[in-house]
């Protein structure tokens, strides 16, 4: 099943301050769409992943870890351009089923983390758009090893270091200018926004010996 265009209203775009995601809460920026049924997801359309869903800042009061709360996903992200295909002479019934969409995964430290006292963490950068999303180590090296598993071509991963222990103010100044650096080298437009200013997020005290 797909959606029809007529369903899809496509290619808008919100500063901020309006929707958050669904199974965060985080505040979102950056392209969206809107269905038929009045959900919202990321992306400029349903082809244009990742489409995590939005909700309205006024309508996110629900908690998430709220036993009762499901997050209501799309009946299908992948949108079929007939008169597209049909220009270049192709089958649309032939294409086959894309590879998943990348899903935001947040890290747990282990307690071996914190023995050592920092740890790595993954993102992938959206190509041509300022969206980034964290994952997980494993899913990180799918797309640095281009598996036809997931959508490397949309998507590029990168990691930094994380400083968990020591004095709370210098392991947030430690993050912070990580951040920048990595910002900086990359040309990670935006990318410092991910954090919302938490870069003391995971520490831990650790008692003086």
């Amino acid at each position: 099943m797909y959606y029809p265009k007529s369903q899809l209203k496509t290619n808008l775009f919100t500063n901020g301050e309006e929707y958050v995601y669904a199974n965060t809460r985080i505040q979102y920026s950056g392209s969206y769409f809107k269905t038929g049924n009045g959900k919202i997801f990321t992306g400029t359309n349903p082809n244009n992943g990742p489409n995590n869903e939005l909700l309205p800042v006024d309508n996110s009061s629900i908690p998430i870890n709220d036993p009762n709360y499901v997050e209501t996903l799309p009946e299908s992200y992948y949108v079929i351009d007939e008169a597209y295909y049909y220009s270049k002479g192709v089958n649309y019934n032939y294409l086959g089923t894309p590879p998943p969409l990348p899903i935001q995964q947040s890290p747990q430290p282990t307690e071996q983390n914190y023995g050592v006292g920092e740890f790595q963490r993954y993102f992938l950068q959206k190509s041509n758009e300022k969206f980034y999303l964290e994952t997980t180590n494993s899913e990180a090296k799918k797309y640095l090893e281009k598996s036809p598993s997931v959508m490397y071509q949309l998507y590029t991963p990168f990691s930094l270091p994380w400083v968990l222990t020591g004095d709370r103010e210098e392991v947030y100044n430690i993050n912070l200018k990580t951040v920048h650096r990595v910002q900086k080298s990359r040309k990670l437009v935006g990318f410092e926004s991910y954090f919302r200013g938490r870069y003391d997020q995971f520490y831990k005290e650790t008692p003086i010996k």
